[in-house]
């Protein structure tokens, strides 16, 4: 009966000690915004996706450096094969920056359901 005790105590101090120390494991770069010549250029990477890039309404559009990454991230309107809008969707958009570069490598554009994780950890 004791012996049990000791094992499931044993667990639970397990499992906090790996919950407690979860949280300490990564810490993120601090973000500072980027400037509006970076965000055009990431806009712009992401009016290249749409189908009908002049129809593109952008909401909640907002541009950060943090450590390397560079991402400007929002929501996006715009029309689609059949000539109607399409409702908002959340977008991301990241590349990375270097010193002396603007860009280092050519931004990635997500849109839709597959941009939701990554709009919700680096835009909310």
């Amino acid at each position: 009966m004791a012996a049990g005790m000791i094992r499931t105590s044993l667990a639970t101090l397990c499992i906090v000690t790996v919950t407690a120390t979860a949280g300490l494991a990564y810490a993120a770069p601090k973000r500072t915004r980027a400037s509006s010549a970076e965000q055009a250029i990431l806009v712009a990477a992401l009016k290249t996706e749409l189908k009908d890039p002049y129809s593109a309404v952008l909401s909640n559009v907002r541009t950060y450096k943090s450590g390397v990454h560079i991402f400007t991230c929002g929501m996006v309107n715009a029309k689609n094969s059949f000539g109607g809008y399409t409702g908002a969707v959340p977008f991301h958009v990241a590349s990375m920056s270097l010193p002396g570069q603007t860009f280092a490598t050519p931004p990635l554009v997500l849109i839709g359901e597959v941009a939701l994780s990554r709009y919700s950890t680096d835009c909310l």
